[in-house]
């Protein structure tokens, strides 16, 4: 099982990156094409998962299939290896993208909040 973990953990340390630049892409539509904030919070998932999905068949990504060799019920299996695997990476990604989203919303409010807080400089 010691195995397992330690695929687990590179899985997650792989995909952090591609789903902080996918939160990024996500949020840069969202700007671009939805100032108001009038479009259902549902297009904005699917948006990332797709742009997950984009990421992964584009550039060959497929950490799902390491993970499911290093379970030995899986370990024969043929879902996880090419463009299978790398769409179920990509929907990993695109899901893990959802939490970086809001993580990254409350560090910026959490941000614009300490700095309302701080004092103005007088001016003599």
């Amino acid at each position: 099982m010691d195995n397992v973990t330690a695929v687990f953990v590179a899985f997650l340390a792989a995909a952090l990156p591609l789903a902080v630049l996918v939160t990024k892409v996500v949020d840069t539509a969202r700007n671009l094409f939805d100032g108001d904030d009038s479009a259902p919070k549902w297009v904005w998932n699917v948006l990332a998962l797709a742009a997950g999905v984009a990421l992964c068949l584009g550039w060959g990504f497929n950490l799902v299939d390491a993970l499911a060799k290093a379970i030995p019920a899986l370990a024969d299996n043929s879902w996880s290896a090419g463009v299978g695997g790398q769409i179920l990476t990509g929907l990993a990604i695109g899901a893990m993208a959802g939490f970086w989203h809001e993580k990254m919303d409350q560090w910026s409010t959490t941000a614009t909040a300490n700095r309302a807080a701080l004092p103005t400089a007088r001016q003599s």
